[in-house]
């Protein structure tokens, strides 16, 4: 193979592996007639870091009560070739959880793949901050503001070893059980890495960085 060829393919290679690589958060709605409406969903850092702090904004509102109905999650990894579904293990994955009120304490005390207890936990008390009891229906109309929320992420442990460093997309699907209506729909890219687990002096402004978010 000539050397002017080798380049071109070369370059096309680069532009294939750019074309596919998350290139941060994203979010869009599926569905701009559901009875919750999102405005806006933000979290940094970007990519997240697992284990790590995550700051969530979001913005949104419901348009009536919640009750009698089902969340299902779509997931996806992304690689270079393809896309990977993920099945519902542990839980945990593609899932349909089918009550979305016994949700976050079921998620609490049967703590899933070792993880969900204290992210449930963080998310329940999320939610009360916000004025909204996810343990409670029908979850009456409400908005939702929440400012850079910190978050605490666990190491995934080797049971999750699937959910690791990477691209992943995300369908989030909200139904009413009963007829079957559409009550949100959003669509997610995200990227996932590892915590550094870096030392020495050249880490300082890393290390002031993390306690920093956590305050």
């Amino acid at each position: 193979m000539m050397a002017s060829t080798r380049v071109h393919v070369l370059v096309v290679i680069c532009s294939l592996l750019a074309s596919v690589h998350t290139s941060g958060f994203t979010w869009s709605p599926c569905d701009s007639n559901g009875a919750v409406t999102v405005e806006t969903i933000a979290v940094t850092p970007d990519p997240i870091e697992l284990p790590g702090v995550m700051k969530l904004t979001v913005r949104g509102n419901t348009t009536h009560p919640l009750d009698n109905a089902k969340l299902s999650i779509t997931l996806h990894r992304d690689t270079f070739l393809l896309s990977i579904p993920i099945p519902c293990l542990l839980n945990l994955g593609s899932c349909t959880y089918d009550d979305i009120c016994t949700l976050v304490d079921q998620a609490i005390s049967e703590n899933w793949g070792t993880i969900t207890a204290g992210l449930a936990t963080q998310v329940k008390t999320m939610l009360l901050s916000a004025g909204i009891n996810p343990s409670v229906c029908p979850i009456p109309s409400s908005q939702l503001v929440l400012t850079e929320y910190a978050i605490t992420l666990p190491s995934v442990p080797s049971v999750l070893s699937w959910l690791a460093s990477g691209d992943y997309t995300v369908k989030a699907e909200l139904k009413d059980k009963t007829t079957n209506l559409d009550l949100m729909c959003l669509d997610l890219k995200l990227t996932l890495t590892k915590a550094s687990t870096c030392t020495g002096w050249l880490c300082g402004r890393r290390k002031r960085d993390i306690l920093k978010n956590r305050s």
